[in-house]
């Protein structure tokens, strides 16, 4: 398994399953605007993206923020390394969606 399928997993069933990121339903692998992603919740039109930091990307991310939605790219190494910060750095881009403070987590 490669470190951006383990880093997904670990995102999948530790935080964004069963609605247990702040009760916010998140699909996994969704197809938007002909692009898959990693984790997408409709509600707040918010795409996750898990990166290998190339230049695919960045065009990805453009054309999803030019259609309207909100996009937060991770890369697996960092998921690995410090999975609270990611947490951390996905209630920020919560909270910055929303206009306000998140419950604790």
């Amino acid at each position: 398994m490669t470190d951006h399928n383990k880093a997904d997993d670990q995102l999948w069933t530790k935080l964004l399953s069963s609605r247990s990121f702040y009760a916010y339903e998140f699909e996994r692998n969704s197809l938007i605007e002909n692009y898959y992603v990693d984790f997408f919740c409709k509600e707040l039109q918010w795409t996750i993206l898990m990166s290998i930091r190339s230049e695919d990307i960045r065009i990805k991310r453009k054309t999803l923020e030019v259609s309207g939605y909100h996009v937060t790219i991770l890369h697996a190494e960092e998921v690995h390394e410090s999975f609270e910060e990611t947490i951390s750095l996905l209630t920020t881009e919560l909270q910055k969606i929303i206009g306000q403070p998140c419950g604790g987590w």
